[in-house]
């Protein structure tokens, strides 16, 4: 996406043709966005009204639609598979408890810096080919101990970061919240790859160690 929405926002506001303190922008995932007053997050859906227009009415959008909602106090939001595909059974006015925005009737955005974290969690997974190789270097204990250390304390490149939203990437305080989470993601995993290739490297070499004692002791 580019940043031609923000652009048009920030000469809006210049301009006098949106109100001075600017509004509330929807992004679509098709590309799109809405300059609007959002008033409620649903469960399911969000309710706002258009900015800039003679048409007053209350809309609704289906959160199946929207990439991230970007505030016009800074904070944005983003929302989990379980708020835009909701169990058949369920209904529309349930709250869900495990939301990160959806408090009762209203809406209560997350920082920036929180967004980033939570999104490193769920889309970063850079570490895991990194994670096998640190396990089949332990075969060359204690010797690889150096180079997983180096591997460990090395941030992940950008294009394995692997991050969701673009636009969201140019704003310093979701790109270091999840840079930052990521690096901590890959040197945990780093670590946790490679000790677990040391314990099964010992278990054959334990096994190995027992099998030729038991022949020894049977000649």
């Amino acid at each position: 996406m580019s940043r031609l929405p923000l652009l048009l926002l920030f000469i809006g506001c210049l301009s006098g043709q949106v109100p001075a303190r600017c509004q509330d922008v929807i992004f679509k995932k098709s590309g799109d966005s809405i300059i609007s007053k959002v008033l409620r997050v649903q469960p399911y859906s969000v309710d706002y009204k258009l900015i800039g227009g003679a048409d007053t009415s209350v809309r609704s959008l289906n959160k199946s639609y929207i990439r991230y909602i970007l505030y016009k106090n800074g904070t944005s939001d983003t929302f989990k598979v379980s708020d835009v595909q909701p169990d058949p059974g369920a209904t529309n006015n349930r709250d869900e408890a495990g939301s990160h925005i959806y408090k009762g009737s209203f809406y209560a955005s997350t920082r920036l810096s929180d967004n980033g974290t939570q999104d490193a969690h769920m889309y970063y997974k850079g570490y895991r080919s990194v994670k096998r190789k640190m396990a089949i270097s332990a075969i060359l204990f204690p010797y690889s101990l150096i180079s997983t250390a180096i591997v460990a304390t090395t941030p992940p490149k950008e294009n394995n970061l692997q991050y969701p939203f673009p636009d969201l990437m140019l704003k310093p305080e979701y790109r270091n919240a999840y840079e930052e989470e990521a690096y901590h993601i890959k040197k945990k995993q780093t670590w946790k790859g490679y000790w677990n290739g040391c314990g099964i490297i010992l278990g054959i070499y334990v096994v190995g160690f027992g099998l030729l004692l038991a022949a020894y002791n049977h000649h």
